[in-house]
């Protein structure tokens, strides 16, 4: 029994073999994860990955009671317990269609170039008032911090529809359901087709920080780190 386990500590010193458990939402798994997972598993065949579709708030807790040993999350308050290593940087924005935009110009009397650049306060105020917005649920860490940005420029939309996933929130937009708050670098694609467009708005959203954090680096969390790191510069 010795002489086994043994062996088995020198293959996973040598091999390593092991096992890592990461903890993501399903926008992160999906626009940051996903692309670099695939070369991680290609380089570590010996090491068994599981991913847990979560919120973020939950992988925090998850990381604090040891159900996971790693995850991609969105810099946040309450991280003082675990390590955070930022991977990148990304934008939050409010995207639309044309179409809606046309739609909400005939109905407020103001034109399309006012709605867009924002320039009078009194459409600026008729906006928010009157439009259809497209958030995530408010438990969401991305929703918590546009509101706190609202909240400092004095600032409640009337008109909220919520959903539980940003994929949807695109969806919804680019069926003319209103206008979206999403992040922009996942909606690259539709802003490059003209199916969604960029909204300016008339106050700045500081960019946030999307990261991996950990409570203890193990091996695996080592290598993980490594390689979701080196993939991304």
């Amino acid at each position: 029994a010795i002489a086994d386990g043994e062996e088995d500590l020198r293959k996973i010193r040598d091999l390593g073999i092991g096992q890592i458990t990461i903890g993501v939402s399903a926008t992160l798994c999906k626009y940051v994860l996903l692309p670099h997972l695939q070369q991680y598993i290609l380089d570590n065949p010996h090491v068994k990955v599981s991913i847990a579709c979560q919120s973020t708030a939950e992988t925090i807790q998850g990381l604090r009671d040891g159900s996971l040993d790693i995850g991609l999350v969105g810099e946040t308050t309450g991280l003082h317990d675990l390590t955070f290593w930022p991977v990148m940087q990304i934008k939050d924005g409010f995207v639309t269609t044309r179409r809606y935009l046309n739609n909400l110009s005939v109905r407020l009397g103001i034109s399309v170039e006012k709605l867009c650049c924002f320039t009078e306060s009194p459409a600026l105020a008729r906006l928010w008032q009157d439009a259809s917005f497209l958030m995530l649920n408010r438990e969401n860490i991305s929703r918590r911090y546009i509101d706190s940005c609202l909240q400092q420029e004095r600032i409640q939309l009337s008109q909220i529809l919520e959903t539980s996933t940003m994929d949807l929130l695109i969806e919804f937009a680019k069926i003319d359901m209103g206008i979206a708050c999403v992040i922009e670098d996942f909606v690259a694609k539709e802003l490059a087709q003209h199916s969604l467009i960029r909204l300016p708005i008339c106050f700045p959203i500081p960019p946030r920080k999307i990261g991996l954090a950990w409570k203890i680096q193990t091996n695996p969390v080592s290598q993980f780190i490594s390689a979701m790191t080196s993939s991304m510069e």
